[in-house]
């Protein structure tokens, strides 16, 4: 085309736009770790965001119990073990150990409903049941003073029996300790206001006796 002063001029061809759209990515994908955003030619990776909510806290709970160490069902000096050992039902030591079940107070506390969700069998649980009655009758048995104690024969003789084991459990468990009780002693161990008196007179009785 010929311009108007006699200077050619010539139109450069339309430049187009190279740009290309990029792929759309998703919301749950771009929080995803790995994943690649593309801007022009250069590319960078997403970085790995931290979970939140209820599930994390649930697997940090759950990790931090993986690294408790586990109750051995091959120790020895544990009461549970051996008592089941005795009774011929130590094959239910892991499950009833790893429940919490690892001292024999706690054992003695056990139901029903315990030794079904254990997977105790039925003829086992009746076992299991009948040695711990056994063995708390026995535990109570030992518990209990001897009769021929000379504070026990004592007490028995002025009809006081029933303040035997208070008091050889507070250490009145001779007759020369008995005798020096007092009033605080009396109060203190829950003896009767009218029993306290007897058993003064009749250890002022004793004294004069044995003197």
């Amino acid at each position: 085309m010929q311009a108007r002063y006699g200077v050619s001029e010539q139109r450069s061809p339309l430049r187009t736009s190279s740009l290309v759209a990029a792929p759309r990515v998703s919301s749950n994908a771009a929080s995803a770790p790995g994943v690649l955003h593309r801007a022009g030619s250069g590319a960078r990776v997403a970085p790995q965001q931290p979970c939140g909510g209820k599930g994390a806290g649930v697997a940090q709970i759950a990790q931090k119990r993986s690294l408790a160490p586990p109750v051995s069902a091959n120790d020895g000096s544990n009461a549970v073990l051996a008592f089941l050992k005795d009774i011929g039902l130590q094959m239910y030591a892991a499950p009833l150990l790893q429940s919490g079940f690892d001292d024999l107070e706690t054992l003695l506390a056990i139901e029903e409903a315990d030794l079904k969700d254990l997977g105790i069998l039925p003829y086992h649980a009746v076992r299991l049941r009948n040695k711990l009655r056994e063995m708390q009758q026995q535990s109570k048995a030992e518990d209990e003073p001897d009769d021929s104690h000379p504070v026990a024969v004592f007490l028995a003789e002025v009809g006081l029996p029933q303040y035997t084991k208070a008091l050889l459990n507070s250490g009145f468990d001779e007759m020369e300790t008995l005798v020096l009780i007092d009033d605080q002693d009396l109060k203190d161990l829950g003896i009767l206001r009218g029993h306290s008196a007897k058993l003064k007179k009749r250890l002022r009785e004793y004294e004069i006796e044995f003197a």
